[in-house]
């Protein structure tokens, strides 16, 4: 029994899952009938209008939150990109700046040959001249206070130490000085155009890819003011989609209304199809489409029968063993009666046969025993209850 019953789980799990599939093909159905142009049964005409405008409905707002997702992702998108437009500026300072200050130092290597004559090379350079004349005094200095070692004191080498390290201090800071003019002396010769005049493959070659990083500097510019238009462009049409609050809640709110009005809309093609099954002869002719949904169904329909059909005599003979157990234990009561009913007939009998003794004996011993309480007279003879009848055979 434990494995018909088994069985029979089986099979209406069979059944249910042959159900769901049959209400998704359903669904199929009156979605395949609702996206129908036009209509001529009158019978369906009122489900297949709603369903239309359902349907529309719910587009409308697929449409609406693929906008509003679409724009932030493009957003988002545009953001990352003008940051490492951004990132890519600051590399581009730090490159023209060191670009800059390797062409001052090309050209003042250039100009110290004493090729360049023009006076405006000499009004460039005159800061860095200065300092260079400057540190070779430094430098005639140290070379005075050295003199010959072997010609001077304790004291004097002492204070001639501390002289060149007071020099040698300075020239440090003038070096420093001098290397921080190169990038305003590289300045001046690209802004005034000089630089075009110094004959020299290293000039320019630095100069060139000055032009070049100039040149994808601008380019970065112009993108990323691009970039800045149509992430506002896109900022504006947002506002125009959210009704009320963030963006994050628009989503959130249309998430739950596609929700509600899919669930819906699915109940709704349910029920067009389901109308459109129960009336087989609405259309003389179909589409090959909804022909193919309703052998669907018909073989859906055929599946479930035979499981039905299956678990129908299972539960038969379920019924069939409960009810034979059933009689078997009703006999086997039946007989236990009839073995007691028979002892107790036999009881019966034996008891009347001791009530006809008693009664004897009574009446024997009325006919010898006086009792000297009751008055004198003809005697009486007690009454005796009747006997019970026998129970019947």
């Amino acid at each position: 029994m434990n494995k018909r019953k088994s069985s029979i789980h089986e099979h209406q799990n069979a059944v249910e899952e042959l159900d769901f599939s049959r209400e998704r093909q359903i669904e199929e159905l009156g979605s395949l009938l609702a996206a129908r142009k036009s209509w001529n049964i009158d019978e369906l005409k009122e489900l297949y209008n709603t369903a239309g405008g359902m349907a529309k409905e719910v587009e409308d707002l697929e449409k609406k939150r693929k906008s509003i997702s679409d724009n932030l992702e493009k957003q988002q998108e545009l953001k990352t990109r003008i940051a490492e437009i951004d990132e890519q500026e600051k590399q581009y300072t730090s490159k023209r700046r060191d670009l800059i200050g390797s062409l001052g130092a090309q050209a003042y290597r250039v100009y110290r040959g004493g090729i360049l004559k023009d006076e405006s090379f000499g009004k460039v350079f005159a800061p860095i001249n200065k300092i260079a004349e400057e540190i070779r005094m430094k430098e005639s200095t140290i070379q005075e206070i050295s003199g010959d070692p072997q010609k001077k004191n304790l004291l004097q080498k002492f204070s001639g130490s501390t002289r060149t390290g007071l020099q040698k201090a300075s020239i440090v800071r003038l070096e420093k000085k001098r290397d921080a003019e190169l990038p305003r002396i590289g300045e001046d010769l690209v802004r005034t155009g000089l630089v075009e005049d110094i004959p020299d493959e290293q000039v320019r070659s630095v100069t060139s890819a000055i032009k070049h990083l100039e040149e994808q500097h601008e380019e970065q510019l112009e993108q990323k003011e691009s970039l800045q238009r149509e992430r506002q462009q896109l900022s504006e049409l947002l506002e125009q989609l959210i009704e009320a609050g963030s963006a994050e809640k628009e989503l959130k709110r249309l998430d739950s209304e596609i929700t509600v009005g899919g669930e819906k809309l699915q109940d709704h093609y349910r029920q067009l199809g389901r109308g459109y099954i129960m009336q087989p002869s609405l259309e003389a002719k179909v589409s090959k489409e909804v022909e193919t949904v309703l052998n669907r169904i018909h073989e859906l329909d055929d599946q479930k029968k035979l499981h039905q059909d299956q678990i129908h005599n299972l539960q038969a003979l379920i019924e069939i063993d409960e009810l034979q157990e059933g009689v078997k234990k009703k006999e086997e009561q039946i007989a236990r009666l009839e073995k007691r009913i028979a002892e107790d007939r036999g009881l019966v009998e034996k008891t009347r046969d001791e009530l006809v003794v008693d009664k004897d004996r009574i009446e024997e011993l009325r006919k010898v025993t006086v009792d000297p309480a009751e008055p004198s007279g003809p005697e009486t003879e007690e009454e005796v209850p009747p006997a019970s009848p026998a129970p019947p055979e």
